[in-house]
């Protein structure tokens, strides 16, 4: 089934509305191991994530509070299978993290955005396939100036 662009553009305004919703350290933690799972756990399987991923030991309790915080910051989806409760995170890390850039050169940055942009990809180490990506980024954003006049 096909999304219409008033779905999408919801879709799109209720992820930047949990997007503005800061993340304790802890929290990110636990939102970092969620990311990797690529699918739904369950609560000891995320202390055992978080456990790994920390060198730390942490308690249910403890885990269960994280994730009651960030589901009701919207970060992440709870539903029930059987006895055990699972839960999924509710957008990319990727989109966190653009998300995290954007804010910070919006505020730090002002109307300075392209030579910041210019020295980044001067300084980045590009594979053949991600330049050819941002080629076609370029021309594509050409292309929809070119629609606007």
């Amino acid at each position: 089934m096909k999304k219409t662009n008033k779905e999408i553009s919801k879709k799109e305004v209720l992820k930047k509305q949990i997007l503005k919703k800061d993340l304790s350290p802890k929290e990110l933690q636990l939102m970092e191991c969620l990311w990797s799972a690529k699918k739904a756990k369950s609560v000891p399987k995320i202390v055992k994530l978080l456990s790994e991923k920390t060198q730390q030991e942490y308690a249910e309790s403890t885990v269960r509070t994280f994730l009651t915080r960030i589901e009701k910051k919207g970060y992440v989806y709870r539903f029930k299978d059987g006895q055990n409760y699972y839960y999924e995170p509710t957008v990319t890390e990727m989109d966190y993290r653009i998300f995290l850039h954007m804010e910070y050169i919006s505020k730090n940055i002002k109307d300075e955005e392209y030579p910041v942009i210019l020295e980044l990809l001067k300084r980045g180490k590009f594979s053949k396939k991600e330049i050819k990506t941002m080629k076609k980024l370029l021309n594509d954003m050409e292309k929809m100036k070119e629609k606007e006049k």
